[in-house]
């Protein structure tokens, strides 16, 4: 009972990250089929998520179980198209692919019409250490063969296709949405083998809540520049959850032991609980992630707002230098840090602060075009993945 309880809360907060995730993603750019088909996707998730925690709370009442899986069932029904629909326009092969596109759509809601159909879910009845796990009726057997396992499959082989052509940002892009679709999908399947008496655990599942935040991830920070540090920020998160959910799994048996019954209500003031110990939880493994991966999981706006008092401070060049030096090392850890002033009459750029970078006497770096309307003109950043890709193997001197 305590693994039915540990996975009730796991879909509760895997709902939750799933639709706050979808939410931010679809607030940056409300327009973008992008965005548009990963909240879909992200709000699906939810909705299955949540109804798995409803489920999986249930300890007595059978029609009660039945009526909240025939619920999650519409999320997860859902989840594989609107993957397809994203991967394909994250891909840009939207329209390339949409009669494909129609012909699911259409396909999954006519399952969609059976979801509170014994064709679809037969019923639930008590396996391995759960009081209530549903059965499969022939047509979701169908919908787990033509729509979930094709579809992902699918996706799964254009990401691969596509992350071999491509370069640069795209190809990490690609990487970190790979990723997340064999953590979560892979998590996620493990759910299936009770449905048909195989006595394999869904401890997997504790993976799905991964894939929205990556994905999102994906999306919100286009300029993803080391996947580690990304990795990094996933295992705090998820540490953060399980710390969590091992002491609301304490906490709900030592309430259900001595003080009142198992009730939506206890589960309810278990989640505030939750809530309110969650960041100082989250803080102590940005400061153990910090320690132990040697790269900070640094707030932005902390930095840039501890940089700015610092420069206030002094108007000596050299200083200047030194705490913007102190401060972005002290967030990113560098190999090597230095700044370049630019001569524009002269045509070539002259180093001004240098720390860890071998420049022996070379002194004068000249001017690249296209690296100077990169930097200069169009004021962006250079991301070594796109010089990479621009330049491929030739060195700007």
């Amino acid at each position: 009972m305590q693994l039915q309880y540990f996975l009730s809360i796991d879909g509760l907060m895997t709902g939750i990250v799933a639709f706050i995730f979808g939410l931010v993603v679809l607030s940056r750019n409300k327009k973008n089929i992008v965005n548009k088909t990963l909240f879909l996707l992200t709000t699906t998730t939810a909705l299955w998520s949540l109804g798995y925690w409803r489920w999986l709370s249930i300890y007595q009442d059978e029609e009660l179980a039945l009526f909240w899986t025939r619920v999650l069932s519409i999320g997860s029904t859902l989840i594989p198209l609107f993957y397809f629909h994203w991967i394909v326009s994250l891909l840009g092969i939207n329209r390339e692919k949409r009669k494909k596109i129609i012909f699911f759509y259409i396909i999954t809601f006519f399952f969609l019409l059976f979801s509170f159909s014994p064709l679809f879910v037969k019923n639930v009845e008590p396996t391995a250490n759960f009081s209530f796990w549903p059965k499969a009726g022939w047509l979701y057997s169908l919908y787990l063969i033509f729509i979930y396992f094709y579809l992902v499959v699918y996706s799964v082989f254009l990401l691969f296709r596509n992350y071999k052509n491509s370069v640069g940002l795209k190809r990490t892009q690609i990487k970190y949405v790979l990723f997340g679709s064999i953590l979560g999908f892979g998590g996620g399947a493990t759910n299936f083998f009770l449905w048909y008496g195989i006595n394999i655990l869904p401890i997997g599942n504790v993976l799905v809540v991964l894939y929205p935040i990556l994905f999102s991830y994906s999306i919100i920070r286009h300029r993803l520049m080391d996947i580690k540090f990304v990795l990094r920020k996933s295992y705090v998160y998820l540490a953060s959850f399980s710390v969590i959910i091992i002491i609301s799994t304490f906490l709900k048996y030592i309430l259900a032991a001595y003080f009142w019954d198992i009730s939506a209500e206890m589960d309810f003031t278990i989640l505030i609980f939750s809530i309110l110990i969650f960041p100082p939880i989250k803080n102590y493994f940005y400061r153990l992630g910090n320690k132990y991966f040697f790269s900070a999981l640094y707030d932005s706006q902390e930095v840039v707002a501890d940089v700015t008092d610092k420069l206030r401070s002094t108007l000596e060049v050299k200083r200047i230098y030194e705490f913007i030096y102190e401060d972005l090392n002290s967030a990113l850890h560098f190999k090597a840090f230095g700044i370049l002033g630019y001569s524009g009459k002269a045509g070539y750029y002259v180093p001004q602060y240098n720390q860890g970078f071998n420049l022996e006497k070379q002194r004068k770096f000249l001017e690249n075009k296209d690296l100077h309307e990169m930097f200069i003109d169009r004021n962006e950043p250079i991301v070594v993945e796109e010089v990479k890709h621009t330049f491929y193997n030739r060195k700007t001197k």
